[in-house]
């Protein structure tokens, strides 16, 4: 069942260097819509895949949070597992709607 929105991302890169408090600055932030997935299901799946590809290969330099508005928060700790995050939401942005 839709729910009358597509999913955003929100895409973090740590700077590395960690504040008095603890925590981490971002130096790049870039948003995303995920074309096309637009319910629960569709999300699941597409984090299945994303799990997959991107996710658990990285393990330690990414973490990510899904909000009950749409909205994804990704935080990658490296250059390259922010290609790796971009490329993916290409590839699946490019893809026929009905294969997502």
């Amino acid at each position: 069942m839709s729910l009358g929105f597509d999913f955003k991302v929100v895409l973090l890169t740590e700077d590395g260097d960690k504040n008095e408090d603890g925590s981490i600055n971002a130096t790049e932030m870039q948003e995303y819509v995920l074309k096309g997935i637009d319910s629960m299901e569709k999300m699941n799946e597409w984090f299945d895949r994303f799990d997959e590809q991107v996710a658990y290969p990285n393990e330690g330099n990414i973490k990510y949070d899904v909000g009950s508005d749409g909205m994804v928060v990704v935080i990658v700790k490296t250059q390259e597992v922010r290609s790796q995050v971009e490329d993916f939401i290409t590839q699946t942005n490019n893809t026929n709607r009905s294969n997502v």
